[in-house]
């Protein structure tokens, strides 16, 4: 189970930026998680782990991109319309950003 801190979900190598530019709050918030397993078995045993924890307070809604976060996470990105247009996505301009924002994250990844 990986839990993306601040530094990587900014694409930023620097906790000090990356709470700088996604803020830091009191108080426990929504968190996303990002289950990676070995095979599929493993990856439903520790979804079902979490299912059995946490129950209906689970939800992918709040990684849902309504056009205000749309235009929030190409700002903090720095991802242009042209950049957008340009992905192999663009017809679903929400997978064409996400696709973007992963490149962005695993190139940033690889510089360490």
């Amino acid at each position: 189970l990986i839990v993306c801190s601040p530094p990587i979900a900014s694409c930023q190598r620097q906790i000090a930026k990356a709470i700088e530019m996604l803020g830091l709050k009191d108080g426990i918030g929504t968190v996303a998680l990002l289950l990676m397993a070995e095979d599929a078995k493993a990856l439903e045993s520790a979804i079902s782990k979490l299912d059995a924890f946490y129950g209906d307070s689970l939800s992918p809604s709040p990684l849902a991109i309504s056009s205000e976060k749309m235009k929030e996470l190409k700002d903090l990105f720095e991802i242009s319309d042209t950049q957008l247009a340009a992905e192999v996505e663009a017809k679903i301009p929400e997978k064409a950003l996400t696709n973007l924002i992963i490149e962005k994250m695993s190139l940033q990844l690889g510089r360490r």
